[in-house]
């Protein structure tokens, strides 16, 4: 009787090989899914730069506070809402307004560039941006924070609709003479829609509500 022949068992190479496909399976399903979810991170990240991209802020009205060249003067614009926030030096933002210039008068009319060279820019003017609308009155006043030269100096104050063009609403001269001088340059209405009417100048005092005393600095 022929002997049975005997099975030969695979060796251990073999078997190894064929153990080792589900995990290079596993771990290639793996790396395909991290790629997947780093693309779809990319371009997600990239969609939202380019929607803040496409939100601009975008500046309603521009005021503007100007006085005589070379003088030492500090002049500042003070501005309120129809909500009872106040603009001012310290205060350089509210929810719709901003002051996109605080000059100083003489003292900060140098200017020093990265490569260390120093421009003079002579011209006093205070620049503040209202960038909203919010409905009810607006109280626009100027201060003579510091005074500086003996005699008295003139300021003209101008309020611009800058959309859809360029408009002139409001322009006036002044005279300051000393030093804490408080002036309400206008108050006015303004609509849900950026309309403003009802121009007045009745006397409002913004300074000591918001605890700026004549003895600081």
């Amino acid at each position: 009787m022929n002997a049975r022949p005997k099975m030969k068992r695979p060796t251990t190479d073999k078997y190894r090989e064929r153990d080792s496909i589900p995990l290079t399976d596993l771990t290639l399903n793996g790396l395909i899914i991290m790629f997947c979810l780093f693309v779809l991170t990319s371009i997600m990240a990239k969609l939202e730069e380019k929607k803040n991209a496409d939100i601009k802020v975008q500046a309603e009205f521009m005021i503007t506070l100007a006085w005589e060249d070379h003088s030492e003067d500090d002049v500042d614009i003070w501005l309120e809402d129809p909500l009872g926030n106040v603009l001012w030096f310290r205060n350089k933002e509210i929810p719709m307004a901003h002051i996109d210039r605080d000059d100083l008068g003489k003292i900060n009319d140098t200017i020093t560039l990265a490569n260390g060279e120093t421009v003079k820019y002579e011209h006093n003017q205070e620049i503040v941006t209202i960038r909203g609308f919010i409905s009810g009155e607006w109280t626009l006043n100027i201060h003579m924070y510091r005074k500086r030269d003996k005699e008295p100096i003139s300021a003209e104050i101008k309020i611009e609709k800058l959309n859809p063009s360029v408009k002139t609403l409001f322009y006036k001269k002044l005279l300051l003479s000393r030093q804490w001088e408080e002036v309400t340059v206008t108050r006015f209405i303004m609509d849900s829609g950026g309309n403003i009417s009802a121009w007045n100048t009745l006397s409002k005092k913004l300074i000591k509500s918001s605890g700026l005393w004549e003895t600081e600095r």
